[in-house]
């Protein structure tokens, strides 16, 4: 498949020189584009039927063992999770902070809150577990989609615009975070969306600009690197309306009132950890201080060699978004990159159109190109303001890259003639093997990532209802007791108020939270083979002399010792 991908990407970039040469031309110190086929484009019957179908099963196979696949849960997710729970039950995360504003996560590391608040409603109607937690997460990409579709809709016209919401359904990127929950995962769909109303908001009726703004702010509660990028986009896209007259500084300033109304909680919490001031408390928000904070170490202002760094970032930029190098396994598959490796002469040629029509076409159309070109910008430039960045990083730019793959797609297809199809079989044969690794040899690597067998271990142990547990702490890697801790929580669905220390009946018994659960191996306990006691380690750990006296289960990577 690698030698396939390099051909394909050789060919690919081929045919984008040759559309390119017959496309420009110089008269003197002119550039002259002679090409520009998007605005007429126009799809028959049959073909519109069977772009609705591609797209449809890309969205339907969304919900295909939604559950099960990934098989186990990220620790970042059942971390959103377990503070989710806490947020449902008492109003507080899992620590007793009363609806925080940014979530204290791993202490060193933060997360951010919306994802959680988003998994409330639903852990209401069905409890906590793997459904309740992504479904937020597959809302959100599906709205992205119709985000696009409205979008290029209002760009260029229905037949475009069914083909980019088709594309986006059938992007491995967009697919795959739809399947689990990560809280940074929603940037781009709530950036998409304000976009999308923005868009409406030239088009249609000017309240818009003020609803695109609640979409905006939510992004400041997705993704912290949504502070870098989001007011410069709209202090940019401020000045593009105002210019093209489809705003006055009364509408900037009534959307400005909006995006800070919802917002500031968050500004406030970001400006607390800057200034090392103490933690406010009002009664519907905590903007807490976070003392062990390490997150502006990831930003390129904060780095001791700032021009090496900032040569790192680009190369790591291009590597991860336009050659799609290979990433975690949880972010891509290596074989087909984040939106087909085939793709990159396309983002390439798609941002060589944007651009030139940012100075041509109607008036409407021009403003909504420059939208997107800033878009496209300011993207880019959060990759080199953020160190080394990996898929889930510059996830905002992936929206970016799809417009422009899908206007530059389009030029191609028409230009092509008949021999547009083989163009379109290469992308149906690609998008079939995507789906099919996705759901054989993916299904079962992942697995392991997302600790499966560790979760399946304390299913069972969680029946046997001991009085005492002993749990690995090497779960991630050796000493990762935090990781094992948030597993447990969130599949033994474990209460918050327990976990900060009150103490519960059990079986008659009054025993605390640090009792009942110890992130400990065997041969760091006593091991006394008591009736209400059960160990949980790693395989690879067993020897069976020291376990004569026990029944052992095992769970692929990881067995559970008890006393029947």
């Amino acid at each position: 498949m690698e030698t396939l991908n390099g051909i394909l990407l050789f060919i690919m970039f081929i045919i984008v020189c040759f559309y390119a040469g017959d496309a420009v031309r110089f008269e003197g110190r002119t550039l002259r584009i002679e090409r520009g086929y998007t605005g007429e484009f126009a799809l028959g019957k049959w073909a519109r039927y069977a772009v609705i179908a591609v797209g449809a099963i890309g969205i339907i196979l969304r919900l295909v063992e939604f559950s099960t696949v990934p098989g186990g849960v990220n620790q970042d997710g059942a971390m959103a999770a377990v503070d989710a729970n806490a947020l449902a039950h008492h109003a507080t995360d899992r620590f007793g902070t009363v609806l925080p504003a940014h979530l204290y996560a791993w202490g060193y590391g933060q997360m951010s809150s919306l994802l959680s608040y988003l998994m409330v409603p639903w852990i209401w109607i069905g409890g906590l577990n793997t459904f309740t937690m992504r479904v937020p997460i597959l809302i959100a990409s599906l709205a992205g989609i119709a985000a696009m579709y409205f979008i290029v809709r209002e760009l260029i016209n229905r037949d475009v615009a069914l083909i980019a919401a088709c594309a986006v359904s059938v992007c491995p990127w967009h697919f795959m975070q739809s399947r689990w929950a990560l809280d940074c995962n929603l940037f781009p769909h709530m950036f998409l969306l304000g976009l999308m109303f923005i868009v409406l908001g030239i088009c249609k009726k000017k309240y818009f600009l003020y609803i695109s703004m609640i979409f905006f702010a939510l992004c400041m509660y997705s993704y912290g690197v949504s502070f870098v990028m989001v007011p410069l986009f709209l202090l940019i896209a401020s000045i593009i309306l105002v210019r093209a007259k489809f705003a006055k500084i009364k509408d900037i300033l009534i959307s400005a009132a909006v995006y800070i109304a919802i917002s500031w909680p968050i500004y406030i919490t970001m400006a607390i950890n800057a200034l090392k001031a103490d933690t406010v408390k009002l009664p519907f928000v905590t903007m807490q201080y976070f003392d062990q904070s390490v997150r502006m170490n990831d930003l390129l202002f904060y780095s001791e060699n700032i021009p090496g760094q900032l040569a790192k970032n680009f190369e790591t930029m291009v590597k991860v978004v336009l050659l799609q190098k290979r990433d975690s396994i949880w972010n891509a598959l290596d074989l087909y990159g984040s939106v087909y490796k085939l793709s990159a002469p396309l983002i390439l040629l798609g941002a060589a159109i944007v651009i030139r029509r940012c100075f041509g076409q109607a008036t409407v159309q021009r403003a909504i190109y420059r939208l997107i070109i800033t878009f496209c910008a300011t993207a880019a430039g959060l990759g080199l303001v953020v160190n080394n960045v990996n898929v889930n990083r510059i996830n905002i730019i992936f929206y970016a890259n799809l417009i422009l793959i899908v206007i530059a797609a389009v030029e191609l297809v028409t230009w092509l003639g008949k021999l547009k199809i083989g163009f379109i079989i290469v992308y149906l044969f690609l998008i079939t093997c995507f789906f099919v690794t996705y759901f054989t040899t993916y299904k079962t690597q992942i697995r392991h990532y997302f600790y499966a067998d560790f979760l399946e271990a304390l299913d069972f142990a969680e029946e046997q209802d001991y009085d005492r547990y002993y749990i690995t702490p090497d779960t991630q890697y050796r000493g990762s007791r935090d990781v094992s801790e948030i597993l447990t929580l969130f599949e033994m669905n474990i209460d918050s108020e327990y976990f900060q220390g009150k103490t519960f009946e059990h079986n008659g018994k009054q025993i605390p939270y640090s009792s009942r659960f110890v992130y400990a191996n065997p041969l760091d306990t006593s091991m006394e083979p008591l009736d209400n006691v059960c160990y949980i380690f790693k395989t690879e750990d067993l020897d069976p002399d020291l376990w004569y006296a026990w029944q052992l289960k095992q769970f692929g990577e990881y067995t559970v010792a008890y006393i029947e």
